[in-house]
């Protein structure tokens, strides 16, 4: 017996989910929430039911099981704001309130409303694909399993965010079955305990090699226990993001150029992308507008598209800022409404929307449905931060600024974050804190004029002349047609009284009428 709904079959004895004939992946713990959503539709389903039966009794903390039940709607094309299929009855539980009918066993024959992002490249065998198996445990440790069935199940659902990256739940490597696993990667760990300490450590392979790509070692303690699954999955997401964008840009580099895909164009200019240098970000461009030959569905390369034409901007690269502003503005409104299925691309397209005159409004709410979608993103936060602090709302700006930092950024996020953490603080008037910041910028991103710009204010506010000095030749040398004049052009800020405070530390700094 299969239930359907919407454009979805569930088979629960085959342990399978499709739709519109194609699978959906999902982690173990996420399906089973599904069914018993599914199956107990009639009525509320409480959290304590959920976890005495989806989670056989143990002890998940609250973030986990939001997580899980977010993972069930991006899988179902919902989110928290529709609940169009799954509903949160306050103080109560969850329903699903989805119509549903039974299918014996037939397969649904008509054409997709739509070719998401996912479903094209699956399809395609364009996605890498990992596997995470289960975690080595000593099988007579009750708590050692515990833990890593937690945390396995954590990362899983983390995994699944990546929209350009097919997950797979493995069993054990010994196991007849799964000695040839047909994935690209893959993602093994173990739990070991003393006492009242234990460590998770992780490995990321390459699967046809079995080239270690990765590995670290998270250390805990039994009473450090809330939180951990979400922690070691963040971190261990992020790491297996840049790591595996890095393999795939490789193996994509060995390819002929008659042979490269939308996906293949994509990743390379991903990668100039982050060089973050004038030629770089100008071949990025075009290697995202080849991808868009291509394929002009491929949503992600519309989200590049749009925040290669922010880094012209913040590098003071443009040569006609109206009329490649304006480009960039129509690109970002392509981003944010092609991408349902990649929350990075739409915070690209949120932020460059706003960045080039868009209603922050509007792009606010683009920017909080990608992070509804993807909530442990640091570039969403640090971005939105931004929009909040260019429209005057430093308060909420730091709030999100600082759930950024908190989100294991990388370098350059981090270097973003510094940045517009300083100038909060100059136009909060800290100089002390505003150049500290600067300084930190500095150091993670010594070629970023914004990072010189904000260092020559804020020692210029703090009465540092010989330092504001310095950095203001550092920006003068970088982009020596900067004038008080064109600020405005090239740092975003929509309060005249910002922007002012801002140009007067340049102005006091050395920066030429």
């Amino acid at each position: 017996m299969q239930l359907r709904f919407e454009d979805f079959i569930l088979d629960s004895s085959l342990r399978e989910l499709r739709r519109l004939g194609v699978e959906v992946s999902l982690p173990p713990k996420v399906f089973d929430l599904l069914c018993h959503l599914v199956q107990h539709r009639d009525r509320v389903v409480t959290k304590d039911d959920l976890l005495a039966t989806v989670w056989e009794g143990r002890f998940v903390s609250e973030s986990t099981l939001g997580s899980h039940i977010n993972a069930v709607r991006r899988a179902l094309g919902d989110d928290g704001v529709q609940q169009r299929v799954v509903r949160t009855i306050a103080r109560k539980g969850f329903r699903f309130v989805a119509e549903v009918a039974t299918d014996q066993g037939r397969e649904l024959i008509e054409s997709p409303r739509y070719s998401a992002l996912m479903m094209r490249n699956a399809e395609a065998g364009g996605l890498p694909s990992i596997g995470v198996r289960p975690f080595a445990t000593e099988a007579s440790d009750w708590f050692q399993n515990q833990v890593a069935e937690g945390v396995r199940e954590e990362l899983l659902v983390a995994l699944t965010q990546e929209p350009m990256l097919h997950v797979v739940a493995l069993g054990r490597g010994d196991e007849p079955a799964n000695r040839n696993d047909g994935v690209d990667y893959l993602l093994t760990a173990s739990v070991r305990g003393a006492g009242d300490r234990f460590r998770i450590s992780v490995r990321l392979l390459d699967a046809s090699s079995g080239r270690h790509l990765w590995a670290a070692s998270f250390l805990s303690f039994r009473e450090d226990l809330l939180g951990l699954e979400e922690s070691v999955s963040s971190r261990v997401r992020a790491a297996v993001r840049g790591q595996l964008e890095r393999a795939e840009t490789e193996r994509v580099r060995r390819k002929p150029d008659s042979a490269l895909g939308a996906y293949d164009h994509f990743l390379i200019g991903q990668a100039l992308m982050g060089r973050g240098g004038r030629a770089d970000v100008d071949a990025a461009m075009s290697h995202f507008r080849v991808a868009l030959t291509i394929d002009p569905e491929f949503g992600p390369s519309y989200g590049g598209l749009a925040w290669s034409h922010v880094l012209r901007k913040h590098g003071l690269w443009m040569d006609d800022i109206d009329r490649e502003s304006a480009e960039g503005a129509r690109i970002a409104e392509l981003a944010v409404r092609m991408n349902d299925d990649d929350p990075t691309a739409v915070i690209r397209g949120s932020y460059a929307l706003g960045h080039f005159g868009e209603d922050l409004g509007i792009c606010a709410a683009y920017m909080d449905k990608a992070l509804r979608a993807d909530p442990r993103s640091a570039l969403g936060w640090y971005l939105s931060g931004g929009q909040f602090l260019s429209a005057g709302r430093r308060d909420e700006a730091m709030r999100r600024i600082a759930r950024a930092a908190r989100a294991n950024p990388n370098e350059r996020e981090s270097a973003d974050i510094a940045i517009l953490t300083t100038l909060a603080h100059l136009l909060d008037g800290r100089a002390d804190a505003a150049t500290a910041n600067a300084e930190t910028a500095f150091s993670l991103a010594p070629s970023n004029p914004r990072a010189f710009g904000l260092l020559a204010a804020s020692n210029a506010q703090g009465g540092r002349r010989r330092e504001a000095a310095h950095a203001m030749h550092l920006l003068l040398r970088h982009s020596p047609e900067l004038r008080v004049g064109s600020v405005k052009s090239w740092i975003h800020l929509r309060h005249r009284e910002d922007l002012e405070i801002f140009v007067d530390g340049l102005r006091s700094a050395g920066l030429p009428a």
